[in-house]
């Protein structure tokens, strides 16, 4: 498997904000087969500059496509 797709969650829209989670999935597209799997929730007590409207919108589960 040569494909690999990356998923990174903020706490923000700003390009300063902080991460919470840190994704990745190895995939073939073709066949739609995972492979190796990586996952990790950032402390978030090791943070700052959260931004409340973000938080607000993951705790009522709003697809992030929705935000704008």
């Amino acid at each position: 498997m040569n494909n690999m797709m990356l998923d990174v969650r903020a706490l923000g829209s700003d390009d300063d904000s902080q991460l919470f989670a840190v994704g990745c999935a190895f995939f073939e597209p073709s066949t739609g087969q995972l492979g190796p799997q990586f996952y990790r929730a950032i402390d978030l007590n090791t943070v700052k500059n959260i931004d409340p409207a973000v938080v607000i919108e993951l705790l009522k589960g709003t697809p992030i496509s929705a935000w704008r």
